[in-house]
């Protein structure tokens, strides 16, 4: 799919509703591979929830929902947040160590959502083949940074609250602005059969 600035090799999904870049080099992962993953993910990071249906239905012939609903069955998808946060994964063959350097500064010290696969073939004598992967951030360091990115969440209260007409109707629609499944379905279904 492309971006401003290329084609993403793969874009993915996490349960979490975080995008993954995944850009695949064939042999070594240069360093130069960081700057090409992050303009696609600063690019990605302003598409819409229409957007990403949209390109859901053209490579997979389902919409965003459904494929989302059949990728992660225990997920309720009315919590479910699309595009919140982008994460990077760079899949190589061997890495230049001052890339390794770089992911492990960005990871320590900004909390950037990126990490490297390398993967190693192996043919045994018996003609067994073996793939193998190491990660350079483990997976608890990973999940330790999706959770930090997580966004604050202000506790409810079970007070009635007093409010004008007006002040209802902003606090409505600025809910329906943002781009939830929820919220379009309320916008698109709920509100139209209604009025």
């Amino acid at each position: 799919m492309s971006t401003k600035s290329g084609t993403i090799d793969l874009l993915g999904i996490d349960k979490s509703g975080n995008l993954i870049v995944i850009e695949i080099k064939r042999d070594k992962l240069p360093r130069e591979v960081i700057a090409q993953a992050i303009d696609y993910a600063s690019d990605i990071s302003t598409w819409t929830t229409d957007k990403f249906s949209e390109i859901c239905s053209g490579y997979i012939g389902k919409n965003l929902e459904d494929f989302i609903s059949e990728s992660f069955p225990d997920l309720e998808i009315e919590n479910f947040n699309i595009n919140n946060t982008q994460r990077i994964a760079l899949v190589g063959f061997s890495i230049e160590s001052s890339l390794e350097r770089m992911i492990q500064w960005l990871s320590d010290n900004f909390n950037v959502n990126i990490n490297a696969v390398i993967l190693n073939y192996v043919k045994t004598g018996s003609g067994d083949e073996l793939l193998a992967k190491t990660s350079i951030l483990s997976d608890e360091r990973e999940q330790e940074i999706i959770t930090k990115k997580r966004k604050f969440q202000i506790p409810m209260s079970n007070e009635p609250g007093e409010y004008g007409i007006d002040l209802l109707k902003k606090y409505l629609t600025g809910y329906l602005s943002v781009n939830k499944i929820v919220n379009q379905r309320i916008k698109d279904v709920l509100l139209p059969a209604l009025l």
